[in-house]
């Protein structure tokens, strides 16, 4: 099954303005915000392994190039805080399962803003529009089981643990635990 069209041009053109943020599909301008945030080790520690700078710079272009809807593809989206423009973190989201219309999330938010409501921000306004874009059956995410800070996060979000998965990830090739969240929606 395919992503409909109106859903990937809707995608693709996603504005959002809360109270503080304003999240928008990666673009050229936040090219070198975000390459920084790939080769962030202490921002990725629970993520993923530090990328090369190559494979980092060629992530970075194709989360700029317009999404074209396939399952699995992540489709990244910046956060600016509203007030400063600063570029803080990013949100971002794909297809686990067209069929069932089963979307993954996932997130990352600089340092400096941990701890302020920001990401909690982010993501209530990032669902509630995929919600409305897609209007999935569930949304689910995934996060290393000692990342207590995305545990709760997705708590606050109303996502429940739906289990923990052994083994199911390396970080500096040392196996880790993941659990995996979930949440009806439809």
């Amino acid at each position: 099954m395919q992503v409909s069209s109106s859903i990937v041009t809707a995608l693709n053109q996603l504005d959002i303005n809360t109270s503080r943020l304003h999240i928008e599909k990666l673009k050229e301008r936040h090219r070198d915000d975000c390459l920084r945030h790939e080769q962030d080790a202490e921002l990725l520690k629970y993520i993923k392994d530090v990328p090369s700078k190559d494979d980092a710079m060629a992530l970075v272009s194709s989360s700029i190039a317009k999404w074209q809807g396939e399952e699995g593809t992540w489709l990244t989206f910046a956060i600016e805080e509203s007030a400063t423009n600063r570029y803080i973190g990013e949100v971002f989201c794909r297809y686990e399962s067209v069929d069932f219309k089963r979307i993954e999330i996932g997130f990352r938010l600089a340092k400096d803003f941990h701890q302020q409501g920001y990401m909690t921000e982010a993501l209530t306004a990032f669902i509630d529009a995929l919600k409305a874009i897609i209007n999935p059956v569930k949304i689910v995410g995934y996060c290393v089981a000692d990342n207590i800070a995305s545990k709760k996060t997705m708590e606050k979000l109303g996502l429940e643990q739906e289990g923990i998965l052994k083994k199911y990830s390396t970080l500096n090739g040392v196996w880790h635990d993941e659990r995996v969240f979930g949440l009806v929606v439809g």
